[in-house]
């Protein structure tokens, strides 16, 4: 599977982490995992871990519905922290418009090219 799925309850962590070519099914269908507790209850930490992974399939339409399912349940997220870990170029420029298309959401939500800078800004 593309994205495996690990929880880390005592530091309230889940880290997705993803491989290959992202579909958008594959990246919806993680979200809804989470969101709806079917594996653990949500975490107020998450890192999405994009190292070995390319997103550059999604139109900007499926970037957007992404977007819209994460607005939808910005209850789960209020008072948490997002952190994107995206090294290569299009993955980090398509982790920074999905910042700005849900900006205002009830938790932070920051991109980065390293696990070391997310890893240090999600634990503050």
């Amino acid at each position: 599977m593309p994205i495996t799925i690990q929880k880390d309850p005592s530091r309230d962590l889940t880290v997705f982490t993803c491989k290959g070519d992202l579909s958008f099914s594959e990246i919806t269908v993680a979200m809804k995992r989470f969101y709806e507790g079917i594996d653990a209850p949500p975490t107020k930490k998450v890192l999405w871990d994009l190292m070995e992974a390319s997103t550059g399939s999604l139109l900007p339409d499926q970037l957007n519905q992404i977007a819209n399912l994460s607005l939808e349940n910005e209850d789960v997220m209020k008072g948490g922290k997002t952190a994107v870990v995206a090294p290569q170029d299009i993955e980090f420029g398509l982790a920074r418009t999905f910042e700005a298309y849900t900006a205002g959401e009830q938790r932070d939500l920051m991109v980065f090219r390293t696990h070391e800078e997310a890893i240090e800004w999600i634990e503050e």
